[in-house]
This record gives structure tokens, C-alpha cells and sequence, in this order.
């Protein structure tokens, strides 16, 4: 028999649900129920509290605090907050291209040193995390004074005007106090030699702190007279930040600023040298050309050397490196100039001539350098043929042209007598015969 289905019974939304039946279980415990304790110590274990998890959730709630800025406040329950203005001995920890991280002691707290507030001894451009640590070595105690607190909590330290021996700080040692009062003091004189520190180092010279005057500059082609600089290595080997360093006044320019020379006073007495003649003016004559002199190696590079010549002269002229060795051959670099041409040796050099702007020429392959004696010139070899600039076939060269000899080439492989002329050959005139005009037509 076919079993009837019950007809589903449709309830619109407009009808109400059927009430839920309720269970005798989940009745709510009546008020001031208390549980009975557990009758084993496994289910004691299961009540007690994660240890672990309690752990995690303390380191989780510490990141993300450090992560807003506020690890300076979790390092104050540990100690003092910083104060600013206040000393502090502190230990470096690590340096980047833009400063040093600093740890204090006992305090705790975390502060960062910019490169900027390494002191006026310590002013320079620093290229790398290695100048850093040149400067503040990891590892090292110093004294450092707390500028400011900045947003973030991050602490700005300082090493301007704080003496590292007994942690004082005198704001008249600051490189800011020292640059707004020299801008305050007069130039010096025109002339005048000083002696001063080395503030700054550039690759394009060097800044100078004259006491009781305003700053300088010395160029770095007015350092040294036998010593070419390159970068701001090669200047601070030669002269070391807050060095000292004695120098002349060349010129005074506007707004105060001075311009200085250090390769115009001995830097050993602070005596002034000599001044360098150079190639015109009343200081020194003109040699002659063709001239044969005596004179001194004052500086070697690698395309020549320069040679001071003697009064009354008194300039310096060139050697090109073609024309060191005496049998002509080119060298290929300073060593093997200095091989031929010391700095600081005496040679005979040849008064080759002048070039633009009076520059002086000189030659030390013409001259024998153990008697003084002038040689003879050396040829050069003939220079290499160009179409249309140069005659390869001149007389000068030694060339043969092949079409100026056409003449004896047809003598000497003339017809020999008796045999009949080639077909096509107009035969000679007879002796004596007047040759007819040319343009003529033979009869």
C-alpha cells in the first residue's frame, strides 16, 4: 500500500514560530552556587592558568607598544627618564652613515648621536658607517649631552662642547657659539700669517678657525706646493681635523669671507717662503729660447715634472714626460719619472720655448745632465701619409714615385734593334729632323 505523505504545513511570516521546548538542564545555577572542588589533580592542572600563553600575550602587547614609539616609556620603569640638557655617560653600540646609537649607564634609555653634533673637531662629510666608527668606535664610553626629546620619544645626543676627560659641558666650545660669534669678528689682514685649527674638511679644500677672526678657506690648490690632493682623504692625512695649521691671508672677500693659503708659509716654523714667480710679471726675467739652465724638480706628475728655475728668473716651467729620458722614449707613469727626475733634484733642462698664456717649455732629453752639455736634435721620423694633407712622394721623405721615373722605366726596356715596332707604335722621327708643331696632322 502506497503510504500517504503528510502534507507540510506552510507558515507565512505572518504566523509565529512554535515555542522552543525547554530542558530541565539548562536551568542557570541558582544564586551563591559554588562548585565542588575537583577530586584529582588532573582536573587541578586543567583550572591553572597558561603560563605560556601569559608569556606570549605580555611579548605581544610589548611589540606592539615599541612599534607605536613608546619603547621609551616601557625603558623608564627601568630607570630615569632623560633629561635634556642634562650629562651622561653613555656606551656606543652601533654607528650608521648618519650618526651613532648610544646606550646610557645606568639610566638605560637609547638616544642617537648625529654626525652633525660630533663637535667642531669633528666636522666633515662622512661617506660610510666605517668614518662613524673612526670617530666613536663601538664599544667606547663617552659623555654625551641630551639635546632634546623629539616626537616619537627618540632622544637627540650630543658631543658638541662636552669635555670627554670630566663630563663638563662649556657652551663657548659649541660650534654654533663659535659660528655666530665669528661672524661677529673683524677679518684679518691681507698678508698676515696665522696660525689655526682645522675645522672642516671638503674635497675642494679646507676650513680654517683663526683665533680672535673670522674663519677661512684654504683651497685645495694652495695646501701644498709638491702635493696634489684628490679627495678629503688625501687632505686630512696631510692635515688631521682640529690640527694645527699655519696659513696666509690672500684675500679678503664680501661678507667677511677670507681666503687663505697654507703652501706660502713653512708649516714647521710658520715662517713665510718665498713666494712662487710665475711666468710673467717684474718678479723674474723671461729665458731665453734655445737656453740651456739649471734648475730644481719642485713637483712630479704623471705627464711631467716641474722645474723651478733660478734667479733671476724665478718661475717654473714644464718637462713633458717625451722629454725626461735622454734617448727620447715616452714613460708611462710618475714612477718612472721619478726614476729620471726626483723631487728635489738638480737638472739642466733646455729652453724649449712658450706656449698660450706664457707657459714655459722645457726639455731635459737635450741636454747632457752630467756635463751641461747642449746634443744635437734627434730627427723624428717622417709622419704618416694623409690623402690630400700630405705629399708622400717629397724629397724629404725618400719616397720614390713610381710615375716620375716613366722615362728610364721606357729606356731601359726599349725595343732592341733590328725587331719591327709593335703594331699600333708611331715610328721615331729621323736624326736631324725638326719635330712637327703640336696639333699638326701628319702627312
Amino acid at each position: 500500500k502506497k503510504k500517504k505523505k503528510k502534507k507540510r504545513r506552510d507558515r507565512s511570516s505572518s504566523e509565529e514560530a512554535p515555542p522552543k521546548r525547554k530542558s530541565r538542564f539548562s536551568a542557570a545555577p541558582p544564586a551563591g552556587y559554588a562548585p565542588p572542588p575537583p577530586s584529582n589533580e588532573a582536573a587541578q592542572a586543567a583550572q591553572m592558568p597558561d603560563v605560556g600563553k601569559a608569556l606570549e600575550m605580555a611579548r605581544q602587547l610589548a611589540l606592539q607598544k615599541a612599534n607605536a614609539g613608546n619603547a621609551l616609556s616601557l625603558q623608564g620603569m627601568l630607570g630615569a627618564n632623560p633629561e635634556p640638557g642634562k650629562v651622561y655617560r653613555a656606551v656606543v653600540e652601533r654607528c650608521q652613515t648618519f650618526g651613532a646609537f648610544c646606550k646610557t649607564e645606568p639610566e638605560g634609555f637609547t638616544g642617537m648621536i648625529h654626525t652633525s653634533e660630533f663637535g667642531i673637531r669633528e666636522f666633515r662629510r662622512y661617506e660610510g658607517p666605517q668614518d662613524v666608527e673612526a670617530v666613536v668606535p663601538p664599544g667606547s664610553r663617552v659623555y654625551v649631552l641630551c639635546k632634546e626629546i623629539k616626537d616619537g620619544n627618540k632622544v637627540a645626543l650630543s658631543l658638541d662642547g662636552v669635555n670627554q676627560e670630566n663630563g663638563t659641558y662649556d657652551i663657548t666650545k659649541t660650534k654654533r657659539y663659535q659660528n655666530d660669534n665669528a661672524r661677529d669678528k673683524p677679518p684679518p689682514a691681507v698678508g698676515s700669517i696665522h696660525r689655526g685649527a682645522v675645522k672642516r674638511i671638503e674635497s675642494y679644500g679646507a676650513f680654517v678657525t683663526l683665533e680672535g677672526f673670522s674663519d677661512g678657506m684654504v683651497h685645495v690648490s694652495q695646501l701644498s706646493r709638491s702635493q696634489r690632493f684628490y679627495d678629503a682623504r688625501d687632505i686630512e692625512q696631510a692635515f688631521p681635523l682640529g690640527g694645527p695649521i699655519f696659513v696666509q691671508v690672500v684675500q679678503v672677500k664680501e661678507g667677511n669671507r677670507v681666503e687663505l693659503s697654507a703652501q706660502d708659509v713653512d708649516q714647521a716654523t710658520g715662517q713665510a717662503l718665498p713666494p712662487r714667480h710665475q711666468h710673467q710679471g717684474p718678479r723674474g726675467t723671461l729665458p731665453d729660447v734655445g737656453a740651456v739652465l739649471r734648475g730644481q724638480v719642485k713637483r712630479l706628475e704623471g705627464y711631467g715634472v716641474f722645474v723651478a728655475l733660478p734667479p733671476p728668473h724665478n718661475m717654473d716651467g714644464l718637462v713633458h714626460v717625451s722629454r725626461i729620458h735622454p734617448d727620447g722614449a715616452r714613460l708611462n707613469d710618475a714612477g718612472d719619472v721619478a726614476q729620471f727626475a726626483p723631487v728635489g733634484a738638480e737638472v739642466y733642462v733646455f729652453v724649449q720655448g712658450y706656449k698660450d698664456g706664457g707657459k714655459l717649455e722645457l726639455s731635459m732629453a737635450r741636454v747632457d745632465q752630467a756635463t751641461g752639455q747642449l746634443k744635437p736634435e734627434m730627427p723624428r721620423p717622417p709622419p704618416m701619409p694623409s690623402h690630400g694633407m700630405i705629399d708622400p712622394y717629397a724629397p724629404s721623405h725618400g719616397m720614390v714615385d713610381p710615375y716620375a721615373q716613366m722615362a728610364q722605366y721606357a729606356s731601359a726596356y726599349a725595343q732592341p734593334p733590328g725587331m719591327p715596332p709593335p703594331p699600333g707604335s708611331v715610328p721615331p722621327p729621323p736624326p736631324g729632323s725638326v719635330p712637327p708643331p703640336p696639333g699638326s696632322v701628319p702627312p
